[in-house]
């Protein structure tokens, strides 16, 4: 598994997700990765991110699509979002 894409409702504005490294959890399987790409969708404050993570295959038994994903930065709750697609 190379990357998950998600669909997230962002607050915070496109220009703060391109690029930046949060905590990724699917359950209660946390692990930290990079924003590689962003896509803004129609519908407002929602984005399509595309994730590698720093161990590739850690989710590779929780990433399905559809299961929920959150985003955070330590324990804080930052956005909750579905996995669209796993490769």
């Amino acid at each position: 598994m190379n990357y998950i894409k998600c669909e997230i409702n962002w607050q915070f504005g496109e220009s703060t997700l391109n690029g930046r490294v949060f905590l990724f959890c699917i359950g209660a399987d946390c692990m930290s990765g990079k924003v590689l790409e962003v896509k803004k969708l129609v519908k407002q404050n929602f984005y399509e991110l595309k994730v590698s993570f720093i161990e590739a295959k850690y989710f590779q038994n929780v990433a399905d699509v559809g299961n929920k994903i959150k985003i955070q930065e330590a324990s804080k709750i930052l956005s909750e979002g579905v996995i669209t697609s796993v490769a």
